[in-house]
């Protein structure tokens, strides 16, 4: 070391060493005055999660670290994009970081207080959001929930997962229409837009617009608080139809009333002479022209397609459909 042109060599005298210690000192208090007093860090300041509304929610950690000794705490804010749990009050920490499961996919800014001598440095935390994969598996029929070919007008229910919210949410009408939106949830059909009936994270069900008359087959793809599916090539017919059942298989007592309007079964059966009204989907396009998600009105709408009954194999009548039921009279 060279001090006032002087090579010293060996140890230093006790004065020197005296005054470099001043030195220093004098240097931490003047980094304290300045605020500048804890060398503290935080890692990772961008965290991102993805999960879907049925997903447990995920969790991430943050490690607050501080290399000089004095006593440090911290708060985290605001509180209301995530819940958090730190492995202790003072520093070092590690925060466990817990997204709420109201939080939409997006970008949600947090800040890390750090206090030290009632001093304090601010961390800012990005807390990213992103939904998890939407993925449609199967379209079914809604009246039994067989697989097959669709056609225009047809009510069908769609399944996969995180299609939709945790909780089943059913439309609202609006100007007496099915809304192609609910809860965060629309599906296309060729890119028309789908009447929705109701949404969950494990199915929902659509009508099947009316513009697909025509075609064979349909790409289908659904989104959710803005992440998308992957097309799902879909048949279509010209018509198919279903009866409603009482059960949730292909088939079984389907859902009848008597003219007195309750249920028909085998312990309530219909007498002879007597109308029945049975209630059926997949009847295809209509005169006039279905208009989709457009409630029966005063002008009822019949199929375009020759509609036949058969009972055990039996052809009992043809019949003109008014919306999504039917009705006979039963002659035997």
């Amino acid at each position: 070391m060279d001090r006032a042109g002087e090579n010293l060599k060996g140890p230093l005298p006790i004065e020197t060493t005296l005054n470099y210690a001043k030195q220093i000192a004098d240097a931490l208090e003047a980094a304290h005055e300045k605020g500048i007093t804890h060398r503290v860090t935080a890692s990772p300041t961008s965290l991102t999660f993805q999960y879907g509304p049925a997903d447990p929610l995920p969790t991430a950690s943050i490690y607050l670290a501080d290399g000089t000794t004095g006593s440090t705490s911290f708060t985290i804010y605001p509180n209301g994009y995530v819940t958090t749990k730190a492995s202790s009050s003072t520093l070092p920490a590690t925060i466990q970081v817990t997204p709420l499961a109201t939080l939409s996919p997006g970008t949600y800014p947090i800040t890390i207080a750090i206090y030290a001598d009632n001093q304090s440095i601010n961390f800012p935390v990005k807390i990213t959001v992103t939904g998890a994969p939407v993925s449609v598996t199967a379209i079914t029929d809604a009246a039994n929930f067989s697989e097959g070919a669709v056609s225009p007008g047809e009510i069908v229910v769609i399944w996969g997962s995180n299609l939709g919210p945790a909780t089943l949410t059913s439309f609202t009408l609006s100007e007496k229409r099915l809304p192609t939106s609910v809860a965060g949830t629309s599906v296309r059909f060729n890119q028309y837009p789908s009447p929705i009936i109701y949404t969950s994270t494990g199915a929902v069900s659509v009508i099947v617009p009316y513009e697909l008359a025509g075609q064979s087959t349909a790409s289908v793809g659904i989104s959710f608080n803005g992440s998308l599916s992957a097309q799902f090539t879909q048949p279509l017919a010209p018509t198919a139809p279903h009866f409603f059942t009482q059960s949730d298989q292909a088939a079984g007592q389907i859902v009848a009333l008597n003219s007195d309007s309750s249920v028909n079964s085998s312990a309530n059966a219909a007498s002879a002479g007597s109308v029945v009204v049975l209630y059926a989907t997949g009847e295809g396009v209509t005169s006039p022209p279905g208009i989709d998600g457009s409630l029966v009105g005063s002008t009822l709408t019949q199929p375009l397609a020759n509609v036949t009954v058969t009972i055990g194999g039996r052809l009992w009548c043809k019949l003109k459909p008014t919306g999504s039921s039917v009705g006979l009279r039963l002659t035997e």
